[in-house]
């Protein structure tokens, strides 16, 4: 909990995703049948889902779970979304899609928003026209365009910031701006962006990695680096810093309570002849 902030939500399950093929939900509507020790029950309330990366404020949907349905009662442990409507609410959630993602998703009311931020756009590469499509014939070792090709793909991927290096830059820009100031939604972009690079061969813009140079290398918060020696921090109070604090108190109450407990063997003493 004190590293990875991970909490265990009651009213809440990690689902895969996948579609309502019937034509059964309208926009904004999903099917949600849970299995328990006491049967299966299907929720009926609103919900809030979301995927993992979840770095932009716009990645957390609010969504209507429909309750039971007799044609989808056959759909358990999974979440089901509407095929309605002009954008996938999937694609909302960080550029997600239903080949296997998995989402989170809990209908505790105290967690439900109550409003929902506009959805980021992210970047999909546009497919080439017949006309443009222009086949290459197999590329030996020996061929110069192959070494091209190796050195431009390269030259591509370490132009831009790694996820972790994005991902430590976006924690800082929203512990002290908060998530929903610009620069902190340009880098969840940037980051969502990275991380489908080699299948999308799309990069963050020149204006994201500008964003991400003029906050990297300058302090952290204390949370992010509390072990590491030589990195300027600063002591955070906001959520995450309040949370580490928090459990490294406990951690700190109970080391003190083993060190007054602990009892030494006699006879592991060496003592003088």
């Amino acid at each position: 909990m004190r590293d990875k902030a991970r909490i265990n939500v009651k009213d809440s399950r990690y689902l895969l995703g996948t579609l309502d093929e019937l034509g059964i939900l309208e926009q904004d509507q999903v099917f949600v049948q849970i299995s328990t020790n006491d049967g299966n029950f299907c929720v009926s309330s609103l919900v809030v889902v979301t995927r993992n990366p979840c770095l932009d404020p716009g990645d957390v949907r609010v969504l209507i779970a429909v309750g039971y349905r007799e044609e989808l009662k056959h759909m358990r442990d999974c979440i089901v979304f509407s095929q309605k409507g002009n954008r996938s609410v999937v694609d909302m959630m960080a550029g997600g899609d239903l080949d296997g993602d998995m989402f989170f998703v809990t209908w505790k009311p105290e967690l439900v928003p109550q409003q929902c931020v506009e959805p980021a756009i992210y970047a999909v590469p546009k497919a080439p026209k017949k006309s443009q499509l222009q086949l290459e014939p197999d590329l030996t070792c020996q061929d110069p365009k192959l070494s091209q090709k190796i050195l431009k793909y390269f030259w591509d991927s370490n132009r831009t910031a790694t996820l972790g290096e994005l991902n430590t830059v976006h924690i800082t820009v929203c512990d002290r701006l908060g998530a929903m100031h610009p620069d902190a939604r340009a880098l969840a972009r940037a980051f969502n962006t990275t991380m489908d690079q080699p299948k999308t061969g799309i990069s963050p813009t020149e204006e994201e990695l500008e964003i991400f140079r003029e906050y990297s290398g300058k302090e952290l918060a204390h949370f992010q680096v509390e072990n590491v020696r030589g990195i300027v921090k600063y002591h955070s109070y906001g959520i995450l810093g309040q949370l580490y604090d928090a459990v490294q108190a406990r951690i700190d109450e109970r080391d003190v309570k083993d060190v007054k407990d602990f009892k030494l063997d006699p006879d592991l003493i060496l003592k003088d002849e």
